[in-house]
């Protein structure tokens, strides 16, 4: 209770005792006045009513001395109110510390249910004018409609008053509380009563006054409570942190002493209590410090009172054993700056030492461990970089020992067939040499493309194709094999296929071929189905899903991943005959390369089924690229200028071919042996073309190039390069080092012939003079059914009469027949022809196939 509510108490007290003696002294006197004088009873009865209010106020202010929670003191003041000191209505505000609004916490039990509710909800914001009125007021505001104060008249209704007073109870400036008295609205005597009597704002004064300091009282005492209870609690809580943490806490003197520790430090330091730590240590620096100067060092770091924080240090337990602490210290200092004591924390830090320190030693391991295993992979690396290059070569090297002798085999095949004087046995003889010859060169494709799929160089290249026209031509490539093995081929699902795609059109097409070849290879009964579909079909774009299901000898589940590995073969692979194991593999790497896959699903003895699938979009005919028809080309055509042409090449055999073919053709050739004789023909002759080999003699094609392009008339000869390597990067490499075009053995006379005529622009005399120069539209089947429709019987006996005897030039000339009346078939059937393909020609004009057509 503070010095001014106690004196109050006090002079209330002694005004109390003052007032029962003077009442007692005034009764005697009453008494004594009454019996002489009547006109002294109304005094008489006022001063008992003001000795009533006082006692009554006196026992009020007894009975708030015994209450400590403000709702019970608002409870018994409005009790006191209605009924000692006469008024109709009394309300409490309560002042919120957190928001600064008031609200009812307490009433009389005048209210309804409904009306109670309404007003104990009622709160009186701090920004209302009410309160600005009461902070300027004498002390009390009065509102009635007689006076026309504007103060409350949004809460008059509310408060079921017509005539009211308010009080501000405790601070003037900032209540407490707001007490409210007053009257009904059906009792209008109130306003009067107060106006015309002061007992009446005496008897409000002399309660306001007494609540308003038990009120200061109860919220003094309450504060000097919480805030007793939170210092117990603050002393609980650190005496509980204090013993128990486990960090080492304690208190020293600057010279050397400990005031007090924690039960962490005394057993961090090996002792058993802290009492024992206190008593024996009578020189920290001494005593504990393994190296006293460590604690000069610390009292040099806290100048200018500073903390020290994290001070590494080592320590001496009780047996004498060595530990690391982590310190951190803070220093008071009296107002003369005097250093009083110390208050210090403590960890052990021994463990996170040793590791650390094992940790850099270890550290220091792994750095060794690591550079030497750097040098042993950067050994590696240069070893497996040296066989990578040694692969390299080998597989340049290995290419162009294969396509040489390629280019011979091929080559002279090619000539040969020009012969008209062949027998058709012998004709027979030189188609197997190409088709093998052909399968030779597919193998090795096979090895030089696993190669670069290994080594990444593989680019999707995406073009807009017929697609259905591509399974068409597959189904009759494939047509031949399956029906002289006697075996159903099947092609299913190309109605519902979009006729443009844009995807890479070459890998899909390998892809199928490889699928298509497996599955005639490894079936001997029944057939093979390819089912066709789109799905995820939308606007623009599709899934492509192809299934080849064959009846053939099946594979075992444990090989089925064997399939897709490059150089594997499966159990009945391996009984077959042919093949280096890399078509599945070379297949799956295209499939995903596209955004697709491939799957498969066989058992043993049932057949197989493989399953692709691609991502494509749709495509429109007008990107379809124009293809040029294959020619047979028989010279140059009259009337044009001989160009010279110089062969360089060390090799007879594919020198003499590429010069005996152009001989053949009508240019003017010279030969040469290496490059060096390839320059001075060059400075002598001035060809206006140079076939040039790359790997020669004395001098390389490369250098010979170089040396032909600067001397004085170089610029002018166009120079192409022949290899038989078959690495795309070797390929780079030779453009790049300015040859004007390329060649890779074996060559085909076509090839050769069209390079020329681009870069000499010469014109050539073919067997298809009268033949449009472009691939048929996709929708021109052949099937026997449309050819007899188309041609007639004495058309195709002719042709079938040509094709059965195998001459070329009887076949061609019926060929040209066919063009003049349907120009379309004439093309396809003319390109059947020059790609040799007697075996699918037969197959569309035998008698027996007329009722058969290619399976949609």
């Amino acid at each position: 209770m503070n010095e001014s509510s106690t004196e109050n108490r006090l002079q209330a007290e002694d005004r109390t005792a003052a007032l029962q003696d003077e009442i007692e002294i005034l009764s005697k006197q009453v008494k004594r006045l009454i019996k002489a004088e009547g006109r002294l009873y109304e005094f008489q009865e006022q001063l008992d009513a003001q000795l009533k209010e006082y006692a009554g106020l006196y026992d009020l202010n007894r009975a708030l001395n015994t209450l400590f929670e403000l709702p019970e003191i608002f409870t018994r003041a409005v009790a006191y109110a209605t009924n000692n000191l006469g008024y109709e209505r009394v309300l409490f505000f309560l002042r919120d510390e957190t928001t600064g609004n008031y609200t009812i916490c307490a009433s009389d039990g005048y209210y309804e249910l409904e009306e109670r509710d309404s007003v104990m909800a009622l709160v009186i914001p701090r920004e209302d004018p009410l309160l600005a009125a009461l902070i300027d007021s004498p002390g009390y505001l009065i509102r009635t409609e007689e006076c026309g104060q504007p103060l409350l008249d949004a809460y008059r209704s509310r408060l079921g008053m017509n005539e009211y007073l308010i009080y501000p109870l405790g601070s003037h400036a900032q209540p407490l509380s707001l007490l409210v008295v007053g009257n009904s609205p059906e009792n209008a005597s109130f306003y009067r009563r107060v106006r015309e009597s002061e007992n009446t704002l005496l008897s409000i004064g002399n309660f306001a006054e007494l609540l308003s300091s038990a009120l200061e009282n109860k919220v003094y005492y309450a504060k000097m409570k919480d805030a007793l209870e939170q210092e117990r609690l603050a002393k609980a809580k650190y005496h509980s942190i204090f013993e128990n943490s486990v960090e080492g806490i304690f208190q020293t003197t600057p010279e050397g002493r400990f005031i007090s520790c924690n039960p962490a430090t005394a057993s961090i330091l090996g002792y058993d209590s802290p009492e024992e730590l206190i008593e024996v240590t009578h020189d920290i620096g001494n005593q504990v410090y393994v190296h006293p100067q460590r604690r000069r060092e610390l009292f040099d770091m806290m100048h200018n009172g500073l903390d020290v924080k994290n001070y590494e240090v080592e320590f001496s337990r009780k047996d004498g054993s060595v530990l690391w602490v982590l310190l951190s210290i803070h220093p008071f200092f009296n107002a003369e700056g005097r250093l009083l004591y110390l208050d210090g924390i403590l960890h052990d830090i021994t463990e996170r030492k040793w590791a650390v320190d094992a940790l850099k030693q270890a550290h220091a391991t792994l750095e060794r461990t690591v550079e030497e295993r750097t040098t042993e992979l950067r050994a590696a690396k240069e070893a497996a970089e040296s066989a990578n290059r040694a692969k390299s070569i080998f597989l340049s090297n290995m290419s162009h020992e294969l396509r040489t002798p390629l280019n011979a085999i091929l080559g002279y095949s090619q000539l040969m067939q020009r012969d008209p004087s062949l027998s058709p046995e012998n004709r027979e003889q030189l188609n197997t040499i190409n088709r093998s010859g052909e399968h030779l060169l597919t193998l090795i494709n096979d090895v030089l493309e696993i190669s670069k799929i290994e080594a990444q160089r593989v680019v999707v290249e995406m073009t807009t194709f017929d697609l259905p026209a591509l399974f068409k031509d597959l189904h009759t490539m494939f047509r031949v094999r399956t029906d002289t093995k006697r075996l159903q081929l099947l092609l299913e699902g190309i109605g519902d296929l979009p006729r443009f795609v844009v995807t890479d059109e070459n890998k899909v097409r390998q892809i199928l071929i490889n699928l298509i070849d497996n599955a005639v290879k490894y079936t001997e009964q029944g057939g093979i189905a390819i089912r066709v579909a789109l799905t995820n079909d939308s606007e623009n774009s599709g899934c492509l899903v192809v299934e080849v299901q064959d009846t053939g000898s099946g594979i075992g589940e444990e090989e089925i991943e064997r399939v897709f590995q490059a150089f594997e073969q499966t159990a009945s692979g391996r009984l077959s005959t042919g093949g280096t194991g890399l078509g599945m593999a070379i297949s799956r790497t295209y499939a995903r390369m596209l955004g697709g896959d491939i799957t498969l699903n066989s058992r043993l003895g049932e057949g197989s089924t493989f399953r692709l699938e691609i991502d494509v979009r749709k495509g429109q005919n007008t990107d379809i690229r124009v293809k040029a028809l294959p020619r047979r080309i028989r010279g140059l055509a009259p009337g044009q200028e001989i160009p010279r042409i110089l062969v360089a090449e060390d090799l007879w055999e594919s020198r003499s071919l590429l010069v005996k073919l152009l001989t053949v053709t009508g240019f003017d050739v010279r030969e040469a042996v290496n490059g060096q004789e390839a320059v001075e023909i060059c400075a002598e002759w001035h060809p206006h073309f140079i076939w040039m080999d790359i790997r020669m003699p004395v001098m390389d094609g490369l250098e010979a190039m170089r040396t032909i392009k600067t001397s004085k008339n170089g610029m002018a000869v166009k120079v192409a390069a022949l290899t038989a390597s078959g690495m795309a990067e070797e390929q780079d490499a030779i453009m790049a080092a300015g040859f004007d075009d390329f060649v890779r053995k074996p060559f085909r006379e076509q090839e050769i012939l069209e390079i020329m005529a681009r870069h000499l622009g010469v014109t050539y005399l073919d067997e298809r003079a009268n033949v449009q120069e472009t691939f048929p539209e996709p929708d021109c089947e052949l099937t026997r059914q449309r050819l007899m429709a188309a041609l007639g019987t004495d058309l195709l006996d002719d042709l079938h009469g040509a094709v059965l005897a195998l001459d070329t030039d009887r076949t061609l000339g019926v060929l040209d027949r066919i063009a003049l009346q349907e120009p379309c078939i004439g093309a396809e059937l003319k390109k059947i022809a020059l790609d040799l393909d007697y075996d699918r020609l037969l197959a569309l004009v035998e008698k027996d196939d007329a009722d058969q057509a290619v399976t949609n």
